[in-house]
């Protein structure tokens, strides 16, 4: 198909490969850093994975100070508290190491310590952003692809407890290092949950209405590495290390395709959703999109066909619309394989709290609904999914 509109496409400088962060002291030395600080999260670090980390830029001759206090979701209060770290000790070098929400924490310190007349209001309202303090990104994880994007996201705990989405291209790390060593030991559930936000990503980019013939590139790729890559590596990702490779590759290339088509209603739905739930992102996605999916069949049935077949569903002899219905089978049978949720009422949510998640939905993200979606989603029709979700 041929875009509408000009595309802009924007892919980091990224090394990929098994043992890539061995590479990371070279990589660093081209930045001339005078002072480096590491990102991430108590659970990476637990891990070992900053010892990894730390090899290479001390053989390289650097030294690097750890900042391990990450949280779900960006919390604003680390945030700022990283911010000030940034500041006050001079850091002009960052490496997030982590999950998605470590990776939008350096983010959004880093634009914040660039500038000190920005605030956190700023970012969210959609203040013009001049600078942001360099930053390298290493994902720990196969999931969020937020290596590769201009948004980030951010929890304003000190206010609503509402997470906020901002853009800017002084998101964009300066480098990237995917290597799946790094993924290798992640346990069985959470090798499935960002497996599965990969996987919505690809499938929702690949249907939306801004899709494009350079978006579907990036998301046909993923949805195929993550249909053939995810049960092995959740069943024994130590040793599959080909399967880890492949769902990194998959997670970086779903939010590519993301990034220039945008995504459908299940990553709308979610939001509220998952601050009821208490579940991880992408258990949330997870759960509500085969009944987006069912929703949004009707606006484009070739393309879920097209899905259905990438995910390894047999469709040859069927009419178009039941190709396309057996998209919804292949993910629910993911989901199965996986043990995780497909209800609502598995995890928690009542009839009764659904008006409340709908009234949320529609003040706060009709506009990227009407946006991406390909299909309009009234406030009843938001309601009917929840409720067939139950």
């Amino acid at each position: 198909m041929v875009s509408s509109e000009v595309l802009s496409v924007v892919v980091p400088q990224t090394l990929f490969g098994v043992g890539a962060t061995g590479k990371l002291g070279e990589l660093v030395r081209g930045f001339s850093p005078t002072k480096i600080l590491i990102v991430t999260d108590p659970g990476v670090e637990s891990a070992g994975l900053i010892d990894v980390v730390q090899t290479p830029l001390v053989a390289a001759g650097f030294k690097a100070d750890v900042f391990a206090r990450c949280g779900v979701e960006a919390p604003v209060t680390v945030i700022e508290e990283l911010r000030q770290k940034i500041v006050s000790e001079k850091y002009d070098l960052l490496i997030g190491v982590g999950g998605g929400s470590t990776m939008d924490t350096t983010k959004a310190a880093g634009v914040l310590a660039a500038d000190a007349s920005l605030t956190v209001r700023d970012l969210i309202d959609g203040k013009p952003i001049g600078a942001s303090i360099r930053k390298v990104m290493i994902p720990t994880t196969a999931g969020t692809g937020s290596e590769w994007s201009s948004a980030a996201v951010i929890t304003l705990d000190t206010e609503d407890g509402r997470t906020y989405p901002y853009f800017t291209d002084k998101n964009y790390p300066d480098a990237v290092i995917i290597d799946p060593e790094l993924t290798k030991n992640l346990p069985a559930k959470a090798t499935a949950h960002t497996g599965m936000d990969a996987l919505t990503h690809a499938i929702e980019a690949y249907t939306c209405c801004r899709a494009s013939i350079v978006s579907d590139m990036f998301a046909t790729t993923a949805i195929k590495l993550v249909a053939e890559s995810l049960r092995p590596a959740f069943a024994k990702g130590g040793l599959n290390i080909e399967d880890r490779y492949n769902l990194s590759i998959a997670a970086s290339a779903a939010m590519a395709a993301g990034s220039v088509a945008g995504v459908g209603v299940a990553h709308f739905l979610n939001v509220a959703l998952g601050k009821k739930a208490q579940i991880s992102h992408g258990s949330t996605v997870a759960l509500l999109l085969p009944y987006v999916m069912e929703f949004n069949l009707v606006s484009n049935p070739a393309k879920f066909a097209e899905v259905a077949t990438l995910l390894g569903e047999e469709t040859c002899g069927l009419s178009l619309m039941d190709a396309a219905r057996q998209s919804v089978v292949a993910v629910r049978r993911l989901l199965t394989d996986f043990g995780m949720p497909q209800t609502l009422s598995e995890v928690g949510v009542t009839e009764a709290d659904i008006p409340e998640l709908v009234d949320e939905l529609m003040t706060y993200q009709s506009f990227p609904i009407a946006f991406m979606n390909p299909r309009d989603v009234s406030a009843k029709d938001a309601t009917n999914i929840y409720l067939s979700a139950l």
